[in-house]
């Protein structure tokens, strides 16, 4: 992910969290949990998003079809949509631990 780091230090904007998610959440809320999530990013044109679990994630909104996401797929990495929210649902049978980094477009 060099390239994103590069681009990170070129803007200056970007925000990045990690966090958990709970076995057998749905539609978890990562702008209203996650305190250091789309602050510095309000709406992300870049999301590098990785899990160690096969989570499902939605964007912008709950009502928005699903993208499941396995450990073999991370960092999925979106580059297509302006993102300012990501909802996450876990039904792995095990914690999710996420890394999100979020970068301005």
């Amino acid at each position: 992910m060099a390239g994103l780091s590069d681009y990170s230090q070129k803007t200056n904007l970007y925000d990045s969290s990690e966090f958990t998610v709970a076995n057998a959440t749905t539609d978890y809320d990562v702008k209203v949990n996650e305190s250091d999530s789309f602050i510095s990013v309000p709406t992300a044109g870049i999301v590098s998003f990785t899990t160690d679990q096969t989570v499902s994630i939605k964007f912008n909104k709950t009502t928005d079809s699903a993208i499941t996401v396995t450990s073999s797929e991370s960092p999925k990495l979106v580059t297509w949509l302006q993102v300012s929210n990501i909802f996450i649902t876990n039904n792995s049978g095990s914690i999710a631990n996420i890394k999100l980094q979020l970068y301005k477009f």
